[in-house]
């Protein structure tokens, strides 16, 4: 991740994960205030040691854990994942996420 400071960390534990086709690995959670702010700016993910998914926002870091290896492993091999955020169960709003490009360097 960028060196710089997070203001704080949030766990995401109420989140639903899918395959498709167009977007890969999508994950649906509820609307996200920390997204509110990234005025057009790409997210970047890392998959940390511990297998947890952790996305920087200009905010905070977002920690989402348990999500399987095959997800992981997908996520890591196209580079980018997909955030689908619901109110009432409408999406939102969609939000790429694309890998840091330091974990990139490092794929086998």
């Amino acid at each position: 991740m960028r060196a710089q400071i997070m203001a704080q960390e949030k766990s995401i534990t109420d989140y639903e994960v899918m395959f498709t086709m167009h977007t890969g690995v999508t994950v649906l959670v509820s609307k996200l205030k920390e997204f509110d702010k990234i005025n057009g700016e790409g997210l970047h993910f890392q998959i940390s040691p511990d297998k947890s998914l952790k996305v920087e926002t200009p905010e905070a870091l977002i920690i989402i854990k348990d999500l399987s290896s095959d997800y992981l492993e997908e996520a890591l091999e196209r580079g980018f994942i997909m955030f689908y955020e619901l109110e009432d169960d409408e999406v939102v709003r969609c939000t790429p996420c694309q890998i840091d490009q330091q974990q990139a360097r490092a794929k086998p």
